[in-house]
């Protein structure tokens, strides 16, 4: 398997891009380790699987915040059981289709022939006289310029667009990204005629089209989420057919670990609180400015209590484990920029646990979290509450 993999391309691009890593042991064996991407590619008929340290990871965050991107490759990958994995590739694709219909959508003019009682174009005189000799006096042939989305890409959109239609029976999509999806197949209503070829021949125009060079990113982003919602996509899971599609999704499960951290804060502190990212213009030096910005995950400003900075580290930690002296220096140096009295380093963990680290020299309390992550919003209640900071039960988070 290693003589294979190592002889292809495809393999060192998802080494250079961190997908994974790769330690060589002799001529003939290496070992291969997954980082914070969770996905599926194949390469030289080998199928790799990336899944979460932490079972069940991706499922419950996935169910607190939708990832907001995905690491897309021009890497085969099998394509999977449609479920929670196509609902998210929906999200994803119809919030571009949505960017894409309001500010880049493609148009082109084209000629369309009429006809009526009033001329609005150009006099089609075969046309008029096949009227007059039909009978028809009272209206005249003609021709007009439109101006039309009927292109190559918007046929490919479009058909994702009625896909989705269709994928709702079968897959867990949000109601709202369905009746989104409605309403953009509307705007770009004039491609159905050309829509009609069938989405395996829309599926090779969309790949088609992320592959041409000097394409714009978001254009070719839209196209290969076209692909995959045409090839009924999705990453994860048990592989349930040998067909296969053309690109392959990872998503980050550590920047998916910190909004969903952040989304369940927000809606727990709602009312009586801030919760958001860092802070511009917050360094750690006074005089060097513009350098070593304290780019902390998480900031909550209560209305009643003290400023919280909070770091989120998606790697494995044993139960009431001390944390690492690298995560304490920074989450204390970015503390001491903030002049937070209180900071919170939040670990992911099947087992839900909390450990005050102690009083830094600089006024600053150190607590250490194991958040469950079926149970985020009750764990990150406790802590809070036993921080001194009081918080009730909030609304479901949907």
């Amino acid at each position: 398997m290693w003589q294979k993999l190592s002889a292809d391309p495809l393999f060192w691009r998802l080494v250079e891009d961190k997908v994974t890593s790769v330690t060589v042991q002799s001529n003939d064996t290496a070992r291969l380790t997954g980082a914070c991407y969770v996905g599926r590619a194949i390469v030289s008929d080998i199928v790799i699987d990336f899944v979460e340290k932490v079972p069940g990871a991706f499922a419950a965050l996935a169910s607190v915040a939708i990832p907001s991107t995905f690491k897309i490759f021009r890497v085969p990958s099998p394509v999977s059981a449609v479920g929670d994995t196509t609902g998210l590739l929906v999200k994803v694709f119809v919030e571009a289709a949505q960017q894409y219909a309001a500010s880049a959508k493609e148009v082109r003019y084209a000629q369309r022939k009429s006809r009526g009682s009033l001329m609005g174009g150009a006099l089609d005189l075969v046309e008029t006289i096949r009227l007059r000799g039909r009978g028809v006096r009272h209206q005249v042939a003609f021709k007009r310029t439109e101006l039309i989305s009927d292109t190559p890409l918007n046929r490919a959109v479009f058909g994702a667009l009625r896909r989705v239609e269709e994928l709702k029976e079968i897959a867990q999509c949000d109601v709202a990204d369905v009746l989104r999806a409605r309403s953009l197949s509307l705007v770009l209503s004039d491609c159905a005629e050309g829509a009609l070829a069938g989405s395996a021949s829309l599926q090779a125009i969309a790949i088609d089209i992320a592959d041409e060079v000097g394409r714009r990113a978001d254009i070719v982003e839209l196209a290969e989420l076209s692909a995959a919602i045409l090839g009924d996509s999705g990453f994860g899971g048990a592989i349930v057919s040998r067909r296969t599609v053309g690109r392959s999704w990872f998503v980050n499960l550590e920047k998916l670990f910190e909004r969903a951290v952040r989304r369940t804060l927000r809606a727990m502190l709602a009312g009586v609180g801030t919760v958001e990212g860092a802070t511009k213009g917050v360094y750690v030096f006074i005089d060097t400015a513009g350098r070593y910005p304290a780019n902390t995950d998480i900031v909550i400003r209560a209305q009643e209590g003290p400023l919280i900075i909070c770091d989120t580290k998606y790697k494995e930690r044993p139960a009431m484990a001390w944390p690492d002296a690298a995560d304490v220096q920074e989450i204390l140096t970015h503390a001491s920029a903030y002049n937070a009295k209180v900071a919170l380093l939040v670990y992911p963990a099947e087992v839900g646990w909390l450990r005050r680290v102690g009083l830094a020299k600089t006024g600053c309390e150190l607590w250490v979290i194991g958040l469950r992550l079926g149970h985020m919003e009750e764990d990150l209640r406790d802590v809070l509450n036993q921080i001194g900071l009081k918080v009730g039960v909030t609304a479901a988070i949907g």
